[in-house]
């Protein structure tokens, strides 16, 4: 019968339990971190999703008048149109401002935003000038000056985007 005898050696290397416990520390790290990039982004893309979606509804009102000039709408529809193109605005403004205090709070705190007065010059544009009076028409000269305001407008919109992503 052959016995064998077993003897535990508990002496360690020092360095060679440090690496151990280094490579542990950054296992649990690099999961932990890619984990809240990868949340960030996401919240970053919805957001961003959601300013798109902002100039596409504001972009909507070109249509409007085009519509409005080609003689498929009258100026009370097209009136009622526009109005509510900038009540969706509106809200969807209410929504980035609630996402971006809840998800950004330092944002708001660094970069003095308000999307209602940056797009307010637009809608008083809209919505004080010449389209609300009774003998309205669609000119070269009103198409161009709505077409103006409202690239100020999308820009501006775009470049709180841009912000928010760089800050992000």
């Amino acid at each position: 019968i052959l016995f064998v005898h077993w003897q535990w050696d508990f002496s360690m290397n020092i360095i060679d339990l440090l690496t151990l416990i280094a490579t542990i520390a950054l296992s649990i790290a690099i999961v932990y971190l890619t984990k809240i990039l990868d949340h960030k982004d996401l919240i970053r893309n919805m957001l961003i999703e959601d300013f798109d979606e902002l100039c596409n509804v504001y972009r909507s009102n070109s249509e409007i008048i085009q519509r409005l000039n080609s003689g498929e709408i009258d100026i009370e529809t097209a009136r009622e149109e526009i109005k509510m193109t900038f009540h969706k605005g509106d809200l969807l403004i209410d929504c980035l401002r609630k996402e971006i205090n809840e998800s950004f709070p330092n944002f708001k705190k660094s970069n003095d935003v308000n999307l209602i007065e940056l797009t307010s010059k637009y809608y008083k544009w809209l919505t004080d000038g010449d389209l609300m009076k009774n003998n309205f028409q669609v000119t070269l000269e009103f198409q161009k000056g709505h077409e103006t305001i409202l690239r100020n407008t999308l820009t501006t919109i775009k470049l709180v985007s841009h912000k928010l992503v760089k800050s992000a």
